[in-house]
This record gives C-alpha cells, sequence and structure tokens, in this order.
C-alpha cells in the first residue's frame, strides 16, 4: 500500500497532493512546502553573506563581462586619451 511522502502514514479519504508527491494530511504538506522554501533560500542566504564580506572593508570588486573579478588580480585594460601622450588618429599618415 502506498504511504505518505512526508511522514509515511496511510492515505484516507483525502489525498494532498503536491506535484508527484502525495501526503496524508494537509500539515505534511504544508511541512513538505516550508522544507522546499528553506532549503531554495539558504543557497541566497550563503551568497548574500559571502558578498557582506566586500561591503565596506573588503577588497574592491569590479563587474566585468565575465563576470566578478577582483581588481588587484587582474588589471583593466588602459585608456589612451588625448592628453596622455599617445598620438590622435588624426595625426596618423594615411
Amino acid at each position: 500500500m502506498k504511504r505518505c511522502d512526508m511522514c509515511g502514514g496511510r492515505f484516507g479519504l483525502i489525498i494532498y497532493r503536491h506535484f508527484a508527491r502525495r501526503f496524508c494530511k494537509k500539515r505534511s504538506k504544508d511541512h513538505y512546502l516550508a522544507r522546499l522554501r528553506q532549503q531554495a533560500q539558504e543557497p541566497k542566504d550563503r551568497w548574500l553573506t559571502y558578498l557582506s564580506g566586500f561591503t565596506v572593508s573588503g577588497p574592491r570588486v569590479a563587474r566585468t563581462a565575465g563576470g566578478w573579478k577582483h581588481s588587484r588580480h587582474r588589471p583593466g585594460p588602459r585608456l589612451h586619451t588625448a592628453d596622455s601622450g599617445s598620438p590622435s588618429p588624426e595625426g596618423r599618415a594615411p
């Protein structure tokens, strides 16, 4: 005989369902859904805890096309401007 996916209890006249899961009581289904929500929230909490170390006193972090990079590990490209001494495009010979 089939049993409840949460507590292993027997089914009565009413079977509560959530996708392919079956539960004997509404309380079992609610407990299962609460556990799913908690498990879905844990990675977000870990990620936010990790990022909170980079807010005020943490290392400098820059957003690049490839993702988040620490600026001390990979410096960005140098930009040449007219006042930095590099030749301008108009001054080049064709």
